[in-house]
């Protein structure tokens, strides 16, 4: 059986394809990071649809207890963070975008930790439940006045 949690051990993991222009120097870590738990070894060449992707959430104490973002939207959640800056929550639900969601590793052994991207933690924040970012809509970019600052 498949163990997302499973580390690999002399493989060789290449990450290739138009779809990396468009990642962000975090999401290259992320993924970076994510990949030396991918599992036992053996050679997969799979070509990822980008407009078929969904926001997931990874929910409770594992990264490989994903689902999408739409099963679970409208459920409140106590505080978000996006990148490392945390507090602790005990006994509350919380989304973070760092990629680890073991029990504890909040600085609270109680802690509810939900693993989410950057745009679902935003979503939540203008809303104040779990938000699929993509029923949003399209908004513009916030403007700055140079002349103020």
């Amino acid at each position: 059986m498949f163990d997302p949690l499973f580390a690999i051990n002399s493989v060789i993991v290449e990450y290739y394809g138009p779809g990396l222009a468009t990642l962000s120097a975090m999401d290259r870590h992320v993924i970076a990071n994510m990949g030396a738990e991918l599992g036992p070894a053996y050679d997969v060449h799979d070509e990822i649809d980008h407009a078929s992707l969904k926001p997931l959430i990874a929910m409770l104490s594992s990264p490989g207890n994903a689902r999408p973002v739409s099963e679970v939207a409208g459920e409140r959640i106590y505080q978000a963070y996006i990148g490392m800056g945390q507090a602790p929550a005990t006994h509350e639900l919380s989304l973070r975008t760092v990629p680890r969601n073991f029990p504890g590793r909040s600085g609270t052994r109680e802690d509810k930790v939900c693993l989410v991207s950057p745009e679902t933690a935003t979503a939540f924040a203008l809303t104040g439940v779990i938000t699929d970012p993509r029923t949003l809509g399209q908004t513009s970019r916030p403007t700055i006045d140079e002349r103020n600052c």
